[in-house]
């Protein structure tokens, strides 16, 4: 029955032109031959099969673009998979037997098809097979993390690990600290990189730029506050949110000065991955041979440790373990690997990326602003953006931070890398710039902790109400959103804790509780303008959600009329798919509500229908005009809210991508190319030569429209101008006014009295040209 219903859907996609093969979970464990008599097949599904080998066959398949193999009993892989070079997807998780690590595999196609995420480049983990198979040695290293509140003790255990030393009322570490710690384990020689973390409050919100999966934990508590058991379920949550399976081992530190316990087994009941708990004290040595004897036995068998690493690559990361700069060009890293033997300015950039999801060196290819420079030491990282961070902590703070202070705050730090910092704050959202020039940043973090007396009429009836709840409520999950907001929040209260966004006429106000793990939103004003802000509101904590998918929000909504119930919104969704009543309960019992009705109180109708077709929506624009990008991105939440489009701009680059390629490809699917016209736009000679040509050309072809949005006045952007084509060594000549603008009478985005209203009506444009292109992608 299962060779029948793969023969059958087999049957079902040989006549169509771009054909996708789903056979997921048919348990087979041979293929049907007929497989490779598809030429054109685009997509080809095998996950959750019994496949031990993949038949020659399948390498026929030259055009496909997506591979999946994952939870199969795959061991090896074929020669052929080289040859598959038009692979954008391939899927191999679950086949433990190839030695691929996490990091190398990328997301798996579920988190891919949650659309937030970006798969792994396929040359990137066949390369990593191959050349492990060609020859390789095993990576002897791994990542300790010495997490708990400030002042627990953490530097003392790693000095008396690695030194062996004790220093009385040693001062609390004020970033990281990173030691190289080499441990015998089982006769092998294992270099342990041990992360000594700053507890204080302020710099919890980059740990989780840090915290990362296949390291081992050492939470750190003490009795000095009587706060051990709060603290060590929030450092466990936390680890489970970024550390995922990592194991933890649980020290109960200064042991001797003050002893006490904790619930030893129900905390191990909730958090399955801590392997013991130790009582320790570092001026008495009380357990600490224990707990180097704990740590060799795990790391002598724990297989993150010893997986295999190609030996030419082996060589050039040796540069780089105990690097004596912090930071240098990507040309010289590119010059160290042709020292080693990796001539190929391709395979340097794959190694670029494996040694930046290893941890071992931080480099941000996709990035224009960074991808010049390459870190070899995070300790440099922390340490600075730590130094900024606290540059000017205190309930007076306003939050701003220009690039003259933080460069005062680094002394001896070229200009470049003081806005290298400033870059990276900014890619992690934790900053954004507040002056066109970018030499002003308002950094949310240091902004005073105390809320702002604010206007009476936050608790009016008339309010659409929302809470998201966490197992653990991170330090910068609001700072992150403040930041992504920041054009709706200009003149309103911020603080580190809580924004006021305005837009339209309506305000919403958004608030962290830590002491509940949950985030508030009320939103207040005209319905039809309420509605439009709680959708971008959705979208933005969407994303966030999405990317720190181990916090487990669950997103509620207080049905009108009802104040203090709170209903799930994954459950009234559920209820309207199915058609099922909807209840929910109250001081007066339980009371049914009308799901549809509360739904559409937060999101479109089309939004939560699955068969709802989209448009791909492709913005270029010059980086000059970033700021603009950040208000025009409230419009291009909302075509996304209201189920019509998805946009892409360079800002979706992860690092794991190749920057050039994945503009290029996403060019290719654009069904709508959206040009925010400037003089820098027209200044860029990648914009003319990658984008706007290809642009040009699908236009012509009839393959997708452009929409062409100015942004500042007196752009000189009519007339016939010329683009040479490299690959075709001609040069196209085209004029951009042949294609109208999306406003009207030449007016631009500035004209407008704000650029918010200046862009909604390039939206109310672009919601006209969707709709055209939704009707001939129906009548074709």
């Amino acid at each position: 029955m299962r060779e029948e219903e793969a023969l059958r859907r087999i049957q079902e996609v040989r006549s169509k032109p771009e054909a996708m093969l789903d056979l997921v979970g048919l348990g087979l464990n041979v293929l049907p031959k007929s497989i490779g008599q598809l030429a054109r097949l685009r997509w080809l599904y095998l996950d959750d099969n019994q496949l031990h080998t993949l038949p020659d066959f399948i390498g026929q398949l030259t055009q496909l673009q997506a591979l999946g193999l994952s939870d199969n009993q795959l061991s090896a892989l074929p020669e052929w998979m080289r040859r598959l070079t038009q692979l954008k997807m391939l899927y191999l998780h679950g086949n433990d037997a190839l030695g691929i690590p996490p990091e190398i595999l990328g997301p798996t196609w579920q988190e891919v098809g949650g659309d937030r995420t970006t798969p792994a480049r396929p040359q990137d983990i066949i390369d990593y097979y191959f050349k492990t198979r060609e020859a390789a040695r095993p990576l002897n290293e791994v990542k300790l993390l010495l997490v708990g509140r400030g002042g627990a003790g953490k530097s003392s255990i790693r000095d008396r690990l690695v030194h062996d030393s004790f220093v009385p009322g040693k001062k609390e570490t004020p970033g990281i600290d990173i030691a190289h710690w080499p441990l015998d384990c089982g006769g092998e020689r294992v270099h342990v990189h041990l992360w000594d973390f700053a507890g204080q409050e302020i710099t919890h919100a980059t740990h989780q730029f840090f915290l990362t999966e296949r390291s081992v934990y050492v939470l750190v508590l003490d009795a000095r506050a009587d706060t051990q058991e709060a603290d060590a379920e929030y450092w466990l949550r936390l680890i489970a949110a970024f550390g995922k399976e990592s194991p933890i081992l649980v020290l109960l530190n200064k042991f001797d000065e003050k002893p006490f316990a904790i619930d030893e087994h129900l905390l191990s009941e909730r958090h399955p991955a801590i392997r013991t708990f130790i009582p320790t004290d570092c001026k008495t040595k009380r357990g600490l041979s224990e707990l180097r004897t704990v740590l060799t036995k795990l790391l002598t068998v724990w297989e993150p440790v010893h997986e295999l690493f190609p030996a030419a690559w082996a060589r050039a990361k040796e540069n780089y373990s105990e690097p004596k700069q912090p930071y240098i060009a990507f040309s010289a890293f590119r010059t160290k690997c042709a020292e080693c033997g990796i001539a190929d300015e391709a395979e340097q950039e794959r190694l670029a990326r494996i040694l930046h999801a290893l941890g071992i060196i931080l480099h941000y290819g996709d990035d224009p602003r960074l991808r010049h420079n390459a870190v070899l030491d995070p300790h440099w990282v922390t340490n600075g953006v730590y130094k900024l961070l606290r540059l000017k902590e205190g309930p007076a703070s306003d939050g701003t931070l220009t690039v003259e202070e933080a460069a005062r705050a680094l002394p001896g730090e070229p200009r470049e890398m003081v806005e290298y910092l400033i870059g990276l704050m900014r890619r992690f959202e934790l900053c954004f710039a507040v002056d066109a020039d970018e030499q002003r940043w308002l950094v949310p973090q240091l902004l005073s902790r105390f809320q702002p007396a604010l206007e009476a009429g936050w608790q009016t009836a008339e309010a659409t109400r929302l809470r998201y709840r966490y197992d653990v409520l991170t330090e910068g999950l609001l700072a992150r959103f403040i930041v992504r907001t920041h054009p709706l929040s200009e003149g309103q209260p911020r603080w580190r804790y809580g924004v006021v966004l305005e837009m339209e006429g309506a305000r919403a106000l958004v608030r962290a509780d830590r002491t509940r793990n949950e985030v508030t939103v009320a939103a207040i004003g005209d319905p039809e303008a309420r509605l439009r802000l709680v959708k971008v509101v959705r979208e933005h904590f969407a994303h966030i959600n999405a990317e720190l998918p181990g916090l487990n929000a669950r997103e509620q909504l207080e049905p009108e009329g009802h104040p203090g119930a709170f209903k799930a919104v994954k459950v009234l969704e559920a209820d309207e798919r199915k058609g099922g009543e909807s209840t929910i309960e109250t001081d007066d019992g339980t009371i049914a509500i009308d799901k549809t009705r509360e739904l559409n109180r937060i999101s479109a109708p089309a939004a939560r229908d699955p068969a709802q077709p989209r448009v791909r929506l492709f913005v270029s624009y010059s980086h000059k005009n970033a700021r603009l990008l950040d208000v025009f991105r409230t419009n291009l939440d909302l075509l996304k809210a209201d189920g019509l489009a998805d946009s892409w701009t360079d800002r979706l680059i992860p690092v794991s991508a190749e920057w050039d390629d994945e503009i290029r490809r996403e060019i290719e699917e654009a069904d709508i190319i959206v040009l925010l016209v400037s003089t820098a736009f027209l200044a860029s000679g990648y914009i003319r030569s990658v984008e706007l040509l290809r642009a040009i050309q699908r236009r012509v072809a009839r393959e997708a429209e452009i929409a062409i949005v100015l942004l500042e006045p007196n752009v000189q952007w009519k007339g016939e101008r010329t683009i040479h084509d490299k690959a075709t060594g001609k040069d196209v000549k085209f004029k951009l006014d042949a294609w109208q603008a999306t406003l009207p009478d030449g007016r631009c985005v500035r004209d407008f009295s704000t650029q918010q209203i200046g862009f909604n009506a390039v939206e109310a444009a672009l919601r006209k040209l969707i709709a055209s292109v939704l009707a001939k992608r129906r009548s074709a």
